[in-house]
């Protein structure tokens, strides 16, 4: 049978649609290897980003599989544990735990809840020169789309080995603290950052009459020692308040202390301990981490009040003395004017009547010597009135300190040719007569000591007030010399009339302060407060 035209054409046809589907199908494969690429190009690009994310961060990151296998390792993670990147990828995570630690290690690391975080799991890291770091360590699960199969996990962590020292190390201070504060026979207590009491020992419930269990835990280290909530020295310390601020809680009965840095100590008297009464001296100190940052600080008491009466019945005394001495000096200088001065003033008249008159004829050899006697009767007299003068200046009396202190300056002038000056800055001040004549005597000693050594050619006193305080400030540009820091040092070296200065200061319960350099002068501040006085 002889085929058809149609026939023919339909078998020529059908190697060209083969032909067409063949190209179509290699266009399809051709397009689906070029996706893949992409892909692979893009999964490749992620995986970069991701190795650089993990590089760039600064806390350790580890990522495994779901068999234990560590797949990333970034560069914090080298330095956390001494391995590179090559040297632990592939390899069990294990190899990252000390032996005796490591099944725990793996079970608190690996072991995440679905869906949820592990987090603040310590865990003990052993690094390649087999040295152990502490890390702190979060972790998660990654999950298959499906969110049914763990594909890997991801765990952040943060070297904590220096801070977990601290920690112990500041528990072991605690613990040494305690037994310090307890074992001492000085009433201690000591409050923490936020003001709260931490320590309250046996010596300090001895004292106060309040036990450890009322005040530990609580804010009222105040309480047995105030009528009303204000602050302790403690807790200034632990604030670190301003000058002013503490001048404002213990004006005239603080100061800084010159045995420990930033502490501070004072005194100050409390009526409702004993029958009587008790006087305290308290010192506050801050306590310090190994950063210097203060997180706290320790107060100590100490029961003063027979030392303070034996120093008042002291203080009573030379207060008596000295008016006894300035009483034997008014007395003598009253004596010296009116009975010695009075003798030498006629004797001179005496010496002049006989050498005027002209019924006596002298011989001029006698005339001369008559001469030579009432120069020195004279010269006599002008000293006794001087020494009068200074054992009791009637200026000081009549015209006070201030005019009694210019005159002192115009002694310097006139007969020993120093430049001095007597300055005023300081508001009208009513001092007792007591205390004027102390401040004088202590002027009185500080220019006799200029004029005997100090080789000066210049003083200025110089009286000023401000803060509730009168100063009195006497300067010389004289030769100096090496100031003792100590009141025993002044009469051990020989000065006793710098410790006399001294004891006036404490009389009118003030402060003498003495700054000298050698080749530089010296400076002499009194001050007080006349609040203060009880002369």
């Amino acid at each position: 049978m002889t085929p058809n035209r149609q026939d023919e054409d339909k078998t020529k046809g059908e190697p060209l649609n083969e032909l067409a589907m063949l190209r179509q199908h290699i266009a399809e494969l051709e397009t689906s290897e070029i996706e893949r690429k992409r892909a692979e190009e893009a999964l490749q690009e992620t995986r970069d980003y991701l190795d650089k994310l993990l590089n760039y961060a600064n806390a350790p990151i580890i990522v495994w599989d779901a068999q234990f296998r560590i797949t990333r390792f970034n560069h914090a993670s080298e330095h956390l544990t001494g391995y590179t990147s090559d040297e632990v990828t592939g390899q069990e995570l294990g190899m990252l735990f000390p032996q005796a630690s490591r099944d725990e290690s793996l079970s608190k690391i690996a072991h995440t809840l679905k869906g949820k975080r592990r987090e603040g799991v310590e865990i003990p890291i052993l690094r390649k020169d087999g040295d152990t770091r502490l890390a702190l360590w979060n972790s998660a699960n990654i999950y298959a789309a499906d969110d049914s199969t763990v594909l890997a996990t991801i765990a952040q962590g943060t070297d904590i080995t220096e801070r977990k020292q601290a920690e112990e190390a500041l528990k072991d201070s605690e613990r040494e603290l305690s037994q310090i504060v307890e074992g001492s026979s000085v009433p201690t207590f000591v409050i923490n950052k936020e003001h709260i009491i931490t320590y309250w020992n046996k010596a300090c419930e001895n004292l106060t009459g309040v036990s450890a269990s009322e005040v530990i835990g609580t804010k009222r280290q105040w309480s047995p020692f105030y009528f009303e909530e204000r602050p302790v020295m403690a807790d200034i310390i632990v604030d670190n308040m301003p000058e002013e601020e503490i001048a404002r809680h213990y004006d005239g009965k603080y100061g800084e202390s010159a045995l420990i840095e930033g502490a501070y100590e004072a005194e100050d008297f409390f009526p409702q301990f004993g029958e009587s009464g008790k006087w305290l001296f308290f010192t506050a100190a801050p306590l310090r981490d190994r950063e210097g940052k203060v997180f706290g600080a320790i107060e100590t008491l100490q029961d003063i009040t027979e030392q303070k009466r034996l120093r008042e019945n002291l203080q009573f005394y030379i207060a008596e003395i000295t008016k006894a001495q300035e009483e034997e000096r008014k007395r003598i200088a009253r004596d010296l004017h009116d009975d010695a001065g009075q003798s030498l003033l006629l004797l001179t008249h005496q010496l002049d009547a006989i050498a005027s008159d002209p019924k006596i004829k002298l011989a001029n050899s006698v005339q001369e010597k008559l001469n030579q006697v009432h120069s020195l009767a004279v010269e006599t007299l002008g000293g006794l009135r001087r020494y009068a003068q200074e054992l009791r200046p009637s200026i000081l009396d009549d015209l006070g300190l201030v005019a009694a202190l210019e005159w002192m300056a115009d002694k310097l002038i006139t007969e020993d040719g120093i430049d001095a000056d007597v300055q005023l800055d300081m508001l009208k001040h009513d001092l007792p007569h007591e205390a004027q004549l102390a401040l004088f005597r202590i002027a009185q000693e500080a220019v006799g000591n200029i004029e005997r050594h100090a080789e000066a050619s210049k003083v200025v006193i110089r009286l000023e007030s401000g803060g509730g305080k009168i100063r009195m400030i006497i300067t010389d540009n004289g030769k100096g010399f090496e100031a003792p820091m100590r009141l025993s040092d002044l009469s051990s070296t020989g000065k006793l009339g710098l410790l006399g200065m001294q004891e006036r200061a404490r009389l009118l319960r003030g402060t003498l302060s003495i700054e000298s350099e050698l080749g530089k002068g010296t400076t002499v501040i009194v001050e007080i407060s006349p609040k203060e006085l009880t002369l």
